[in-house]
C-alpha cells in the first residue's frame, strides 16, 4: 500500500484560520548545547492539518487517543469536489465507497493554501450526504473535510464515529 501523506508542516508564518493565533516554535535545546534538540510549540489544536475527534463536538464523544495508530491509515477513494458548491448525496453515489476505509474529498482548495480565500467558499458535505454514513470504527469522513456547512452535520458525523 503507498502511503500519501497530506499534512502541512508546521510553521510560525504558516495560515492560520482567521482570529487564530500563529503558532510559535521556541528552540528549547540545541544539540550542541544540551546533546539533543528539542522544540517547545504553542499552538492551538486547529492549527494546520488536523484531525477533529468526536470529542471536539459531543460531550460524550470519543478522543483522538481512544483509538489505535491502525485506525489512521487504509485504503481510500477520493472523491472529485473541484467545481462544486457542496458535496451532495449524489455526487457520492456515483463513486463505489463499499470496502474503503476513508472518503477523500479533493475541493481543489490546495490551490488557495496561504491566501485568504482557503478560509470562505469551499464545497461543504450537505447534511443529506451525512444522513447515510453508517457507525464506523475509523474515523473516515470526518477527517477528510476542512469545514461543515452546519454544525448539525458535523454533530451527525462526530456520533457516527466509534472507537474499535
Amino acid at each position: 500500500m503507498t502511503v500519501i501523506d497530506l499534512t502541512h508542516t508546521i510553521r510560525e508564518d504558516m495560515p492560520v484560520y482567521p482570529g487564530t493565533e500563529q503558532p510559535r516554535l521556541t528552540t528549547a535545546c540545541t544539540v550542541s548545547q544540551c546533546g539533543y534538540r528539542e522544540t517547545l510549540l504553542h499552538m492551538f489544536s486547529h492549527t494546520g492539518t488536523h484531525m477533529d475527534a468526536p470529542a471536539h463536538m459531543l460531550l460524550d464523544g470519543a478522543a483522538l487517543d481512544s483509538y489505535g495508530a491502525d485506525k489512521f491509515a487504509g485504503t481510500a477513494v477520493v472523491v472529485d469536489c473541484r467545481g462544486q458548491e457542496r458535496i451532495s448525496l449524489p455526487l457520492l453515489q456515483s463513486y463505489d465507497l463499499s470496502g474503503v476505509d476513508f472518503v477523500l474529498f479533493c475541493t481543489g482548495w490546495d490551490k488557495k493554501w496561504g491566501t485568504p480565500g482557503y478560509y470562505e467558499g469551499f464545497p461543504c458535505l450537505t447534511a443529506e450526504a451525512a444522513a447515510p454514513v453508517p457507525t464506523s470504527p475509523t474515523p473516515s469522513l470526518t477527517a477528510s473535510i476542512m469545514k461543515w456547512t452546519t454544525l448539525p452535520t458535523q454533530h451527525r458525523l462526530s456520533a457516527a464515529i466509534r472507537p474499535a
